[in-house]
């Protein structure tokens, strides 16, 4: 039996506008990245990102503390502090990695975007309980962007362990039932999946933990998340946040417009999906039924963020 040990770092983008025109409809988005992680690779891929710290070229954990880039690159990077130097120049590294992670991948990733305007949210009222419906949303709609990109990377696998799933602290982690029940309903329901952890764990990233390597994940799926969305809703016009999304493109412009591509070099390693394709009613079993049908996911989106010149990778 063939089986396989992942660990799983979370972050989310929730309840944003995008605005479609003076003749479209605004709409608004969630947003959940996912990376996946052989729990084996952890260790080295955080040392390979922090190395990237020391602008001298050095590895960072041994390098000389009068590196005068040592002390100032122990910051938290993240997607919202890119206007500040420091901060860009690691990202930007950071996105060589990604886009130099070819088969055997070292990292998945994937995001899946949930279009709340096509969704009916009286179906996701808890009855009788004081529960934020839009979290319920999220909470919804995880375990999708979980099973799906584990089941599609690893499809040759028999069984799928998951050790644990780290996530981004946010209001979610006040949830009455986010920390237990999506891992919970995955165990119950999925046989290739095993959910070795049964709850989430929430870590909080600042500077002097961001060196950990789970605090360095999740730093990561930040960056691949913050740039995605930049592209998709143009977000920010600020310089260094737009460099970071244009270098991120071609992976982006790939899994948006050929994303079952198998000579690419991606494929398998990165993809973006979006749902629903049709608004849907709050009839509680015909929204768990196109949850699981497959063509009410979409890829082909239009991208806000004008990326002239660029060319796809293959």
């Amino acid at each position: 039996m063939k089986i396989i040990n992942v660990s799983i770092f979370c972050d989310e983008i929730k309840n944003e506008k995008l605005d479609n025109g003076p003749f479209g409809e605004t709409e608004n988005w969630d947003y959940i990245g996912i990376c996946i992680v052989p729990t084996s690779n952890i260790n080295d891929l955080s040392k390979d990102l922090n190395n990237l710290r020391c602008g001298a070229g050095n590895k960072y954990a041994t390098c000389n503390n009068n590196c005068s880039y040592h002390y100032k690159n122990q910051i938290k990077i993240h997607y919202q502090e890119y206007d500040t130097t420091n901060n860009f120049n690691i990202a930007n590294r950071w996105c060589d990695v990604i886009l130099n992670n070819y088969k055997p991948a070292k990292f998945y990733m994937h995001i899946l975007g949930i279009n709340l305007n096509k969704l009916d949210k009286s179906y996701f009222k808890t009855s009788g309980e004081e529960t934020n419906v839009d979290d319920n949303i999220y909470n919804r709609f995880f375990r999708t962007a979980i099973i799906y990109p584990l089941k599609k990377y690893f499809s040759d696998y028999d069984i799928i362990e998951v050790d644990a799933v780290y996530h981004d602290t946010g209001n979610m982690k006040y949830h009455k039932y986010f920390k237990y029940q999506p891992l919970k309903y995955i165990d119950l329901n999925d046989e290739k999946i095993v959910c070795k952890c049964k709850e989430i764990t929430f870590l909080e990233t600042n500077h002097t933990n961001c060196l950990e390597d789970n605090n360095t994940m999740l730093q990561f799926i930040d960056l691949f998340l913050g740039a995605n969305f930049n592209m998709l809703h143009n977000s920010s016009k600020q310089k260094n946040k737009v460099a970071i999304a244009k270098k991120l493109f071609p992976i982006t412009d790939r899994f948006i417009n050929n994303p079952n591509n198998i000579n690419s070099r991606y494929y398998n390693i990165y993809s973006l999906s979006f749902f629903p394709r049709k608004k849907l009613t709050s009839n509680a079993s015909e929204i768990e039924k196109e949850i699981l049908k497959k063509d009410n996911f979409y890829t082909n989106r239009e991208m806000k963020l004008q990326m002239s010149g660029q060319l796809s990778l293959f």
